[in-house]
This record gives C-alpha cells, structure tokens and sequence, in this order.
C-alpha cells in the first residue's frame, strides 16, 4: 500500500520522462510550467538524455548549451514517458501532498479552466498559498476557491480568503467580484476603500447603492465626497433608495434633472 509519507520522493518517479536530445552541445534542458514562476532545469548526460518529471500539458521545454544560450524549438530531440501515472495516483487521496507540480495534475483540466470541486478543493488550496506559482494564476484561484466555499458552507474558509485577499494582482472584473462579496458579508469599509483607490468599474449599480445605503446608515449620513461620488454615478444608472436620494438632496449641488 501506497504510504503518503513517501509521496515527494515517489511522485516525481511516477511522472517521469526521458528526453534524449540530438545536439551534442546540448548540456541542460529547461522545463517551464505557464504556472509557475520558477523554472526547472536538469543536466544532460554525455549520452544526450535526462530524465525529467513532467506534471501537466502546459509546459514548455528550452534547450540550453555550455554557454547559457536557449534554444525554443518543437525538434531535436525526443520525449518519452517512463510510466503512466494515472494508474498509480488515482488510489492517492487528494490529502497527499507532493511535489507542487502534483497539484498541477491533479487541478488540470483543459476544457473548463479552474473548477474547484471537493476532490480537487485541497490541491487547488496549496497552489493558491504556494509562492511558486505565479501571482496572475494564484489570483485566478484565489477567487474561484473564494466562491466555491461560500457555495458550499465553508464559512470560515470564504472569509479568511475575503479577509487576506490583496487587490494589486486582480482585474478590475475580480475586484468587482469580490467588492460583491465585501458587501453582502458586511466587509463595507473594505469595499468603500477598494473603490476609492480603483474606481467602480465593472461593479454592479445595485450592488454600489447597497454598499452606500448601508454606510449612510452607519455613519448618520455623515458627509464624504467619494460616497457622494459613487452614490451620483450609481443614481445616474437609475439603482436608488430612500437613504442615497436623501443623501443627494443633502449635499449635491449642481446635480442633472
């Protein structure tokens, strides 16, 4: 029987291939996952070939002479899988923890992108923490796992991620995702921040008088122009209720009829 405390050393031996190049100049080959940050980079033997583990088709392979100088090419050399390793890891638990190219197995799917399920829930968690990966993907994961454990009663999880995400590597299209999210959950002061530093873009009319409305509540209709701003532009896409329109009567002067 399979025992996890051996996967890191046992993995990699599962995805391994030998790749055998033409060039005799050739001395490393250089495996970069679209991923990842890092790249992996592994000695040529005299005979021409290394051995390397691959994890997922989203892969590039350089060639490397003595001199450091990189070759991108689809020839010159020849790459053969050693073992399929489906037959051995569809008997792991998802608990296994492994290289972190494991993980990028086990979170591959080609046609749907990132889906975060319940057995690839944990795998896609340690992508999401690990500084290996690139920031652009852990953003990407960072969402969809933000989503799925609201969809799915994990409370506690959703809003520790609501809680540490940091708005600099995200799209205005995730803030505003998540500005949603800030909302309903009651993270208003976070939300209001978020749009005075990167404006309302792709945020909801509803989901902006909402957040205002609420806010005004709070505060006994305290003066504040970025509110001010936010509840004009949110009024001018006819989204309003009796606390904005106060609000605006209150302290907008110059507003269009």
């Amino acid at each position: 029987a399979f025992k996890p405390e051996f996967a890191m050393e046992l993995i990699p031996i599962l995805f391994t291939n030998i790749i055998t190049v033409e060039d005799e100049n050739i001395k490393s080959v250089v495996v970069l996952y679209e991923q990842m940050k890092e790249e992996n980079v592994y000695p040529v033997a005299a005979d021409g070939t290394a051995f390397l583990p691959i994890y997922c088709s989203e892969y590039k392979i350089i060639l490397q002479d003595a001199k450091g100088n990189r070759y991108y090419k689809d020839d010159g050399y020849t790459l053969e899988k050693l073992m399929i390793p489906g037959k051995y890891t569809k008997n792991f638990e998802e608990t296994v923890e492994g290289p972190i190219g494991y993980d990028l197995y086990l979170c591959e799917n080609a046609k749907t992108g990132i889906t975060i399920t319940e057995s690839n829930y944990m795998p896609y968690t340690r992508l999401h923490k690990s500084d290996k990966m690139n920031e652009e993907y852990r953003a990407e994961i960072g969402l969809k796992l933000m989503q799925f454990c609201f969809d799915n009663d994990k409370i506690e999880e959703g809003e520790t991620l609501l809680e540490q995400v940091q708005p600099d590597n995200l799209n205005y299209r995730m803030r505003a995702v998540y500005i949603q999210y800030f909302v309903s959950r009651g993270m208003l002061d976070k939300a209001l921040l978020w749009l005075s530093t990167y404006g309302i873009d792709g945020v909801e009319a509803t989901v902006l008088m909402r957040l205002c409305s609420r806010i005004l509540a709070r505060t006994e209709f305290e003066q504040d122009e970025v509110l001010l701003t936010i509840i004009y532009q949110t009024y001018r896409k006819g989204k309003y209720d009796a606390n904005t329109i106060r609000y605006l009567t209150e302290y907008f002067e110059g507003m269009s009829k």
